[in-house]
């Protein structure tokens, strides 16, 4: 419901222009309705990925518990030279000699 016009206002031009202000006004609350729906959604699909998100988190964590189980390359180097090691004592040391 509009509000009544005030005398000094009440020309035709100038009501001309009033009544084009007034449809702006309706056109941009309509508008702001359209955003205010779009953000609603946009904020719907933000509290999913957020769910999402946080159940990646807990999977990530569990991989990551595993991922701390396997040796480094160091301690599988280690390893690599222990065997050398002792396959080289075994073969130099080990080996029974004939006489």
């Amino acid at each position: 419901m509009r509000a009544p016009i005030p005398r000094h206002l009440d020309e035709p031009g100038v009501r001309d222009v009033l009544s084009a202000v007034s449809d702006l006004g309706d056109r941009v609350d309509k508008q702001f309705e359209r955003v205010d729906r779009r953000f609603e959604q946009v904020d719907e699909r933000l509290r999913k990925m957020e769910v999402d998100i946080a159940e990646t988190k807990g999977r990530m964590t569990g991989i990551e518990g595993q991922l701390r189980q396997i040796p480094t390359l160091w301690q599988i180097a280690a390893l690599v030279f222990a065997i050398f090691g002792a396959a080289f004592v075994l073969l130099h040391f080990g080996m029974p000699t004939h006489p």
